[in-house]
């Protein structure tokens, strides 16, 4: 996601660039439903079985999800990938009834954040032979529920280094 916001610096009326991503294959051990107790509806649904990942360092306490069901996105597609963000209510209706499969969706707290020159300095940027680099991948990549910490990044690495990029 990108977007301008209030820098938290001085001068308050300086407004920022902000892209927003998220690390997609850090599992915490904790499904939804112990992390939302809480709420009354998510303990009891199908969706609450699902693991929750950690999606970057920045963030408090809300919960992004994404999935490929376009129907329950009022936040919209990001970018042209076929992954969809929000639809909280529709997500949980359509699973406990049983039209949508919890494996279209995946919960993540926290975020990633740079401003637009600390992405292009990274993209930018080489270290032991390795690089940043911008790829568009299928929503079955990105809501995979199995990715262990790093698997996401070994296998893009390794398909990007058979491509000689």
């Amino acid at each position: 996601a990108m977007g301008e916001e209030e820098n938290d610096g001085n001068d308050l009326h300086e407004v920022q660039y902000i892209i927003r991503g998220l690390i997609i294959d850090h599992p915490t051990p904790f499904t939804l439903s112990e992390m939302m107790e809480d709420n009354p509806i998510v303990p009891n649904n199908p969706l609450g079985g699902n693991f929750l990942f950690r999606g970057g360092d920045k963030g408090k306490e809300g919960v992004i999800l994404l999935h490929d069901q376009e129907d329950l996105s009022p936040e919209g597609a990001v970018g042209d990938s076929g992954v969809y963000q929000g639809g909280w209510q529709g997500a949980l209706q359509e699973c406990a009834n049983g039209s949508k499969s919890v494996d279209s969706f995946k919960a993540f707290f926290n975020y990633c954040e740079f401003t637009e020159q600390e992405l292009e300095d990274l993209l930018d940027s080489q270290e032991d032979g390795d690089a940043w680099v911008s790829v568009e991948v299928k929503p079955e990549f990105v809501l995979d529920p199995d990715w262990d910490r790093g698997d996401a990044w070994k296998r893009l690495r390794n398909t990007i280094k058979q491509m000689n990029i």
